[in-house]
């Protein structure tokens, strides 16, 4: 774990220096100014390209050749005579509050904010400045600062994740990367960075103001509704999920509660009929009474629901469900301790059937609470009654084959929740052109290649039935057009894999057709392979995030003898 980190570390500062030094080339960039404030050296390959520096640590410059002026960039920013195109900041996080007054300007703000303003001052006319942040960059506090940023013409073009354990050993804290100009944009751009590969392609979107469908590739979205990286990733999942209740009507808890009250200090709620109790901080579980709270009574809302529209224990249930959860974990916000503000609480909306289907589903939930409890105690009266468990093994075996089909389909739901990445890739179809209504052998080389491409890299899995946005759309269609029945299209898909792939590669490759919603999808899951894959026998594909490339050459061969090595 600890090697694996330590390269994490490395590919993500080389990503990070990769990303400074391709803005200089993608925008022109000509002078440089690096303001070496931190120990942690995110951007410490840019001190070879800067034309000056401002080092508070010096020890950690390494190029003679850079106008080096040593001391707190707070203080000795006014000995900067000269604008640059391009500003780089390497600041400490966390910094106290300080106050910065001039001749026109009167602020008090955390330290290396303002260090980020003063230097801004010395930018060009059509330059940009690179700096490390803390990830606030939602919270109110920067929303305030950032409005100081406008007020003096300065504006965030676009916000990077910067990459996973970047500050290990010393925190898995994962600071931000914001840009920043002279020009207003009128969407924010955002995007996370995994490793220097990954810089390409978003910075090719960035500048070509293209949004994708991933993080990993750049997307824009409005600056006002951006809350964390995390917040956007659970937004998307709930979206996803909501096609799940999409016959559900939906309601928020403002209009179907009469009561929203947050817990007092040293005070106990009252009991209340048809209450529910939602934890203000922590992850502690939904409770439809008092009974099931687990904390202070100062740690949760209480909320009293409208009978007449729900019930307080469907709502701890779907509280309990993925989608519920998201929803929740969208709600806590503050970068020490979490929490849920009432008025957000308010204003959730929560898909709610019909009242008998609620007593339904609560009826479905009691009997399997019944059913955990009955396996719990034959369990341990198994091995002093053998005979009872001869008697009632075809039943356990038929509630296997349920449980099992059902689990299948939650953990495809899943992946389709996350979205496409290095290992998730969705296609329409197979063959279909859905354009057309003919069969398309690029699309179908599509597909096959992205199994190549699993198997020479990491391995993955392909959902053939799910559009590029995640919508479920199924392969029926296909199926009845040109091969009449799901047994004839896995034969036909067996044997293009023997004919493209390869028959020594099976053991690497498992797939069936799965039920969702309705829905026909073929499910392929690829295991690493041991030795080099090629397509058609001549054509060797990698997966990227979240893309299928191509490999020849010299690359080929050196990728080749790195990851097939051992």
């Amino acid at each position: 774990m600890q090697r694996l980190k330590e390269n994490e570390k490395r590919r993500g500062l080389l990503a990070t220096n990769m990303l400074a030094e391709k803005i200089k080339d993608q925008f022109s960039l000509n002078s440089v100014l690096y303001i070496n404030a931190s120990t942690f050296g995110v951007f410490s390959k840019v001190a070879d390209i800067a034309d000056a520096e401002i080092a508070y640590y010096p020890k950690a410059t390494n190029n003679s050749n850079t106008g080096i002026i040593i001391g707190d960039p707070f203080s000795v920013l006014e000995q900067v005579d000269d604008n640059y195109d391009l500003i780089i900041g390497d600041l400490p996080l966390e910094y106290k509050r300080v106050e910065w007054k001039d001749e026109n300007i009167d602020i008090k703000a955390r330290k290396n904010w303002i260090i980020i303003l003063k230097s801004l001052f010395k930018l060009t006319r059509n330059g940009y400045g690179l700096f490390l942040v803390e990830p606030v960059v939602w919270s109110q506090e920067w929303r305030r600062f950032t409005t100081v940023f406008n007020d003096y013409g300065f504006y965030i073009n676009a916000i990077f994740n910067a990459p996973e354990n970047i500050f290990y050993p010393e925190t898995s804290l994962r600071p931000l990367i914001i840009l920043v100009s002279r020009s207003e944009s009128t969407r924010l751009f955002i995007a996370e960075i995994s490793d220097a590969d990954s810089v390409v392609s978003i910075l090719r979107n960035l500048t070509d103001n293209k949004s994708s469908h991933h993080l990993e590739t750049g997307v824009f979205v409005n600056e006002y509704d951006f809350k964390g990286f995390d917040n956007y990733k659970i937004t998307k999942q709930i979206e996803k999920l909501q096609t799940q209740y999409k016959e559900f009507k939906e309601y928020r808890f403002v209009n179907v509660s009469t009561e929203i009250n947050s817990g007092k200090q040293n005070k106990n709620f009252e009991e209340r009929n048809n209450a529910l109790y939602i934890p203000r901080v922590g992850n502690s579980p939904v409770a439809y009474n008092l009974r099931q709270t687990t904390r202070k009574h100062q740690n949760y809302f209480q909320i009293v629901l409208d009978q007449s529209i729900v019930l307080n224990e469907y709502v701890s249930l779907f509280f309990s469900s993925d989608l519920g959860r998201l929803i929740l974990g969208s709600l806590y916000s503050g970068t020490i301790i979490p929490k849920i503000a009432k008025n957000d609480l308010g204003q959730v909306s929560i898909p709610i059937p019909s009242i008998n289907e609620q007593k339904i589903i609560i009826t479905a939930n009691h009997k399997l609470e019944k059913l955990e409890k009955s396996i719990d105690d034959f369990k341990m009266e198994l091995s002093l009654n053998p005979k009872s468990a001869i008697l009632i093994q075809d039943k356990i075996d038929d509630t296997l084959k349920i449980l099992n089909s059902l689990s299948a389909v939650d953990y495809i739901r899943s992946l389709i929740r996350n979205g496409e990445s290095k290992t998730i890739e969705f296609k329409q179809t197979f063959s279909l052109n859905i354009h057309t209504g003919i069969k398309d052998r690029n699309i179908r080389k599509s597909s096959l290649k992205t199994i190549v491409a699993f198997l020479n890299t990491d391995g993955g899995n392909l959902l053939i039935g799910v559009d590029d946005k995640g919508n479920i759309t199924g392969l029926s269609e296909e199926m009845a057009k040109f091969h009449k029945s799901k047994d004839k299209f896995l034969l036909h898909f067996k044997n293009l894999l023997k004919d493209k792939i390869g028959e020594d590669f099976y053991p690497f490759i498992n797939y069936d057709i799965v039920n969702i919603d309705g829905m026909k999808v073929l499910f392929v899951v690829c295991k690493s392979s041991t030795s080099p894959c090629y397509y058609d026998g001549e054509e060797f594909f990698v997966r990227t995030n979240p893309a299928t490339d191509q490999l020849k050459g010299p690359k080929l061969v050196k990728y080749i003898e790195r990851h097939f090595s051992n």
